[in-house]
């Protein structure tokens, strides 16, 4: 088995990514791996901590936007670390930390992980030192095939697959089943503009999609959270803290809503209600097309669509909900077959041995 050094650049107490990580370590783990964890930008609540710390041998945690203190700050770490030669140093994020850590603590093989869509807009947001870290890397890791193939057309070099490690949600109460009067609409995961929070807004304000309520949870600025309170018919819970919870959700959904313009990967939040069997409507960013399954059960819309034509689209998917046409036993086929946590692990697991 492996001794790994995980680094994430950032670890906020919601997002996919976050999810992937903590699912990443409690795999691994069992699988009797040994993990040691840098974060230099650690948002966790000490609840969150707790709960990630049983599968880390060590973990070290801090919270700083100054680059001088962080590169000390990962000195000091390396020279504690000094003694281990890791067999893989797995970094996680984007940044110029990310060619800091793979200079600074010994490794016999350094794997890093891009999980942004890798399209012209993602590119240019590179910085020069990140660029540098992915054509360096010993292995350069993507989650979907739909954006290996878009990096292969930019960068020269070897690029690898795997998707990202996600929750298998259990839920009693199967999607489109509950007795709620109103189509429920859900969204789960960070509060930022990009992830289309004023599109959801919007259309629970609009007088045709009153039959619909819709329900969001998550974290994020308090601007955001503030704004929720104009819209009666948008209903914010607050964050969610384990998979108990986020299996409470989804059971109360009947669909979840992706209106994202961001530079998404393959959203780990598609790949848990799809485990579950809920429908989703999400735009065409990043890997999302390699989810589809059905025109019913997955729906993509350009992520360029105007108000009127998201609105068409989530009021037919309303429609489709609640009529009961939709069969979501191929949404969880293709989540067993493709991205349930043994399949995964077997890719990972080869990769991080030595």
């Amino acid at each position: 088995m492996a001794r790994i050094l995980v680094y994430a650049t950032q670890f906020l107490n919601s997002g996919g990514i976050e999810s992937h990580i903590f699912e990443f370590c409690r795999v691994m783990t069992s699988n009797g791996h040994k993990l040691d964890m840098i974060v230099p930008k650690c948002r966790l609540d000490e609840s969150r901590k707790k709960k990630l710390q049983p599968y880390l041998n060590t973990c070290y945690f801090t919270d700083s936007k100054n680059n001088f203190f962080l590169f000390l700050w990962l000195l000091l770490k390396s020279l504690q670390l000094g003694r281990i030669k890791y067999d893989t140093v797995y970094t996680n994020g984007q940044g110029d930390t990310i060619l800091w850590v793979s200079r600074l603590f010994r490794h016999k093989k350094w794997v890093h992980h891009h999980h942004t869509s890798g399209d012209d807009h993602d590119l240019a947001m590179w910085p020069k030192s990140y660029y540098q870290s992915v054509m360096t890397c010993d292995t350069l890791i993507v989650c979907s095939e739909l954006i290996l193939k878009r990096l292969l057309n930019k960068i020269n070099r070897s690029i690898t697959c795997i998707p990202v490690f996600s929750r298998k949600l259990d839920i009693a109460t199967k999607p489109g089943n509950t007795s709620e009067p109103r189509v429920r609409f859900g969204y789960f995961g960070r509060l930022i503009p990009e992830k289309g929070i004023d599109f959801i807004c919007r259309l629970s304000n609009d007088a045709s999609c009153q039959h619909i309520s819709f329900h969001v949870w998550g974290t994020g600025s308090e601007e955001i959270i503030n704004r929720f309170r104009d819209y009666p018919n948008l209903n914010y819970h607050g964050a969610f803290n384990d998979k108990a919870e986020l299996q409470e959700i989804v059971s109360g959904l009947d669909g979840y809503l992706l209106l994202s313009t961001h530079h998404e990967g393959l959203p780990v939040s598609l790949l848990e209600v799809m485990s579950a069997g809920l429908p989703w409507l999400a735009t065409d960013k990043g890997g999302i097309h390699e989810l589809f399954v059905d025109q019913l059960s997955t729906r993509i819309i350009h992520a360029t669509s105007s108000y009127e034509e998201i609105k068409a689209a989530v009021l037919k998917f309303a429609d489709d909900c609640r009529s009961g046409i939709i069969d979501t036993k191929a949404l969880m086929l293709k989540y067993e077959q493709n991205y349930a946590a043994s399949t995964v692990f077997r890719k990972w697991n080869l990769l991080m041995s030595y």
